[in-house]
């Protein structure tokens, strides 16, 4: 709503009108019209600085209200959805994200409903699916952070630990997962996903991605490390696609994350980005 705006216009608008009285009092009477001319601008004048200056401020109040609103949702305590707010907002005022937004959703710029950064759902879902190609974009490092981070959410929830492995992902499952994670933890998780979404909307050229050779090799690495049982689990896993059952993609995903510590940095860099970056066309 934009009673708040319209309020502050007829307040200063008040103020400048009766500042140009005061100001055009002792004109003389012959000089009637200049003093209307006078407060006419004032009154203008004032609407114009309201608009310019104190209406975007009300806007973006606004906006990071709502945004913080989503945040409580998504991570359960006031730290982290001011946090949210704070590092989203901005992004979703970036003119790139409003060109990005216009082409996901395949509409003319000037209906895209991003122009006072209030985030609808069909905006959220977009931007998700910036923040997921954006996760190629990101450095091994903060990639190998993330990777921590889901299997620390994994370890709330066995189905969100065997939908990182399916993509089969739902969202009131990665939001009370998110919500057992410490403050750092919640922070770690915003950053990086702030930082993947910024990536991607200032991106000029597509991701560069390893080569299916360097990814089999390296999860060839990663077999060859196992004990027997694990490798009889693995390799189930792999065979069984989609119809993986929960406990076996659970337990790939934390065996590719966990056991890939000890691997070479170069083996290690490639598993982590196989987990953390969704397949193309996903």
């Amino acid at each position: 709503m934009e009673w708040e705006i319209l309020l502050i216009d007829a307040l200063i608008g008040g103020i400048a009108g009766g500042l140009g009285a005061l100001l055009t009092r002792k004109l003389a009477a012959q000089h009637r019209f200049g003093r209307s001319v006078v407060s006419v601008a004032l009154v203008v004048g004032g609407i114009t600085v309201a608009n310019q200056l104190i209406a975007p401020r009300i806007r973006a109040g606004r906006d990071q209200r709502d945004i913080a609103k989503v945040g409580q949702q998504l991570f359960g305590s006031e730290q982290a959805a001011k946090l949210y707010a704070a590092s989203l907002a901005p992004i979703l005022r970036d003119p790139k994200f409003r060109e990005r937004i216009a082409t996901a959703r395949k509409l003319p710029l000037g209906t895209t409903p991003v122009a006072g950064a209030s985030p609808d759902g069909t905006t959220m879902d977009a931007t998700a699916q910036l923040v997921g190609a954006g996760m190629a974009r990101l450095t091994d490092a903060d990639q190998e952070t993330f990777a921590d981070l889901k299997v620390a959410l994994g370890s709330h929830s066995p189905e969100l630990c065997a939908a990182f492995w399916t993509g089969r992902l739902r969202m009131d499952e990665l939001s009370t997962a998110l919500h057992q994670l410490s403050e750092e933890q919640k922070a770690a998780w915003i950053r990086i996903s702030m930082e993947a979404l910024t990536r991607e909307i200032h991106a000029t050229a597509p991701a560069v991605a390893p080569t299916p050779e360097v990814n089999e090799a390296a999860l060839k690495t990663l077999q060859d490390g196992l004990t027997p049982d694990q490798k009889e689990t693995f390799s189930r896993t792999i065979q069984a696609g989609q119809d993986v059952s929960s406990a076996d993609a659970c337990a790939a995903f934390r065996m590719v994350l966990q056991r890939g510590k000890a691997l070479p940095p170069a083996v290690r860099a490639t598993l982590v980005r196989m987990m953390v970056v969704a397949p193309e066309g996903s």
